[in-house]
């Protein structure tokens, strides 16, 4: 390389110098396009009211308290925030665990967070987790948080149905090799 380089130095020279220019020259004109265009701000007349926006009033326990400033006040009512609804407080009612607890990050899809949380809301072995239905499928996933979903989108039920039965090579038949925690 360097001998190429020596023999050819000058249009190495001439494709460097080339170089700056061209950048130099997209450089200079960005910079002059950039200047030359000042906004033009125009003075706003009046406000303009906010669209009213008619719905059906969702009567639960998070609205209940502004739902008589919302029909006072339809305008203040829009522009406030939306309440987002919470994750339900307490454990969700499901079947408790029997036994000494289980590592749930072997069930792919189960970090030390979510761990900790199941662990929380009172889910500690693979059993408990194999003997979900639907029901407590969707009960457990109330409880999640930002996690909500993953419950079926990782398939935990079949997971923790080869992992309580010990079928490690089922499971990895299925899902892949174990994660060792």
């Amino acid at each position: 390389m360097i001998a190429l380089i020596t023999e050819n130095w000058f249009v190495f020279l001439l494709a460097f110098i080339f170089g700056l220019a061209t950048g130099w020259w997209i450089w200079a004109r960005y910079s002059t396009e950039a200047e030359t265009q000042t906004p033009v701000l125009e003075p706003v007349a009046e406000p303009v009211p906010a669209p009213k926006i008619e719905q059906e009033p969702v009567r639960d326990e998070l609205k209940v308290d502004n739902l008589a400033k919302a029909e006072a006040n339809p305008v203040a009512a829009a522009a406030a925030p939306i309440a987002v609804a919470a994750v339900p407080e307490g454990k969700p009612k499901i079947a408790a665990a029997v036994g000494e607890p289980d590592d749930l990050r072997q069930i792919k899809g189960v970090g030390p967070k979510l761990n900790t949380l199941l662990n929380a809301l009172g889910v500690s072995r693979f059993d408990q987790i194999a003997a979900w239905g639907e029901a407590d499928i969707a009960e457990v996933d109330g409880h999640l948080g930002s996690f909500k979903g993953r419950i079926s989108r990782d398939n935990w039920v079949d997971q923790a149905g080869y992992l309580a039965k010990a079928d490690i090579a089922g499971f990895e038949a299925k899902y892949g090799k174990m994660l060792k925690n």
